[in-house]
């Protein structure tokens, strides 16, 4: 029912509004409060990626759109614009190159200590920036140290409880780019410095 709901709000706000940007779309949706996900920016991306679907606009891996994209709607009808400057406000706009950016997440924890024994509520993550040459290995072992000085007797993290996911602009939380981290212990969270 929240996706169809979802659909429909976005339909609407495209056809009310001929010319706006993918973020303009997402932040509106965040706005509405129409998702209760904890992962409601993603949840609306899906939604306004189906509904670009449904309007023949192709999107997919290969073609992504940015926050940055702008969507022109004339009678029900959708499309890309090609043109950076579709909007009087944009011509002012600095031009970012393409970035990508990586959330790198730790988590499920086991110690050696009953005390803090547990197996899914430890969590660390950080953004960073694909050009950045840090070595997977050695953001592992900052982001387990930085776990080790809020619990000390943590012996291990299992192995597939660390990923590297590609991750949209707007979907970062620019609190927690490399290398500040957020950790979270039993729903409590710290910003912890890794460097």
């Amino acid at each position: 029912m929240f996706d169809q709901t979802q659909k429909d709000f976005i339909r609407n706000l495209l056809d009310e509004n001929p010319i706006i940007q993918k973020k303009e779309v997402i932040d509106s949706l965040l706005k509405s409060g129409l998702s209760t996900s904890k992962t409601k920016k993603q949840s609306y991306n899906r939604a306004l990626v189906e509904v670009l679907k449904e309007r023949d606009i192709p999107i997919s891996r290969e073609n992504k759109t940015k926050p940055t994209t702008v969507i022109q709607t004339q009678d029900g009808i959708s499309k890309i614009s090609d043109d950076d400057f579709a909007r009087d406000d944009f011509i002012d706009r600095e031009i970012k190159p393409d970035v990508q950016w990586r959330r790198k997440l730790l988590k499920t924890g086991q110690t050696s200590n009953p005390k803090w024994k547990t197996s899914t509520n430890i969590e660390i993550y950080t953004f960073i920036n694909s050009d950045d040459s840090k070595f997977d290995s050695d953001l592992y072992d900052e982001l387990f140290e930085a776990v080790q000085k809020k619990i000390p007797f943590l012996t291990e993290i299992d192995s597939d409880g660390y990923s590297d996911n590609l991750v949209d602009e707007y979907e970062i939380d620019s609190s927690f780019i490399y290398p500040t981290a957020n950790l979270i212990i039993s729903g409590t969270k710290y910003t912890i410095q890794l460097k």
